[in-house]
């Protein structure tokens, strides 16, 4: 880096008065939000409801690199409504690309799913927030909604009714257990459904089947096995795995549970 330094000279004093660089300034951001901004409703199955919101955003970048942008999406009053691009996402919603130097262009989804669970109308608030080689925040009003524009999840997941261990064979020992969870259905159809236990040094076969269910309360039953070769190693709690879909929409949501209770001796070696 090439550099100019002027002197003053007091007594034997020598100090810089002035000093100036032609390199980069330290510390300035590698990206920023240039301010610029969208949002829009989108319906990708034409079914006449937002699959989810789509946030659009400019992003200047001065150092190419990789960048993301999150956010959280709230009711005018600051409620969080949203962080997910739909209600299958388990993981906070948001956007990664490789950028040279120049603007590009992100977009953020929020589930269609939450916004209409919510039942929150008007605007919404966006808090976008980019990361990667840079940090920077973006506060976003959307342009006004209705909740019914979104659409609605076919089924939501709901508590762990009961589980017990079963003992099949007289023995009084236990060969399975038996769990019980509640589902809300929204959309009548076809639903396929897959359990399994696990815990420290156990992880049972999967028990799955598919069933026709309405709109409703339902109860879902799964007889989950463990093995003589694992019973001897339960220790601790022992966490059911359930995944359910619906089959025509390829809709999925996923729970887990913990359960209590159980250890080795109470199952058959």
């Amino acid at each position: 880096m090439k550099r100019l330094v002027l002197l003053v000279t007091l007594g034997c004093l020598v100090l810089p008065l002035v000093s100036m660089a032609d390199g980069p300034v330290e510390n300035e951001p590698g990206a920023v939000f240039t301010g610029v901004y969208s949002d829009s409703g989108v319906d990708e199955n034409n079914d006449g409801y937002f699959d989810y919101l789509l946030v659009s955003v400019e992003v200047d970048v001065a150092v190419a690199g990789e960048y993301v942008v999150s956010g959280l999406l709230m009711d005018e009053m600051g409620r969080e409504i949203c962080w997910r691009a739909s209600y299958a996402n388990s993981w906070v919603t948001s956007t990664a690309r490789e950028c040279g130097e120049g603007t590009h262009a992100f977009g953020v989804r929020f589930g269609g799913e939450d916004i209409r669970k919510s039942q929150a109308d008007g605007i919404y608030q966006t808090r976008l927030m980019l990361g990667g080689g840079s940090e920077d925040v973006l506060e976003v009003i959307t342009t006004p909604y209705t909740h019914t524009e979104f659409r609605e999840m076919p089924f939501e997941i709901l508590d762990l009714v009961s589980h017990q261990g079963v003992d099949t064979n007289g023995d009084g020992l236990f060969e399975l257990i038996e769990t019980r969870v509640e589902v809300s259905v929204f959309r009548s159809g076809l639903y396929d459904m897959l359990g399994r236990l696990y815990g420290r040094g156990i992880f049972s076969e999967p028990v799955s089947f598919s069933d026709s269910l309405v709109v409703g309360m339902d109860t879902l039953k799964f007889e989950l096995p463990v093995r003589r070769s694992e019973a001897g190693k339960i220790e601790g709690a022992l966490t059911f795995d359930l995944k359910f879909d619906n089959r025509r929409e390829l809709f999925g949501g996923q729970r887990e549970y913990q359960l209590c209770g159980y250890s080795s001796s109470h199952f058959e070696p």
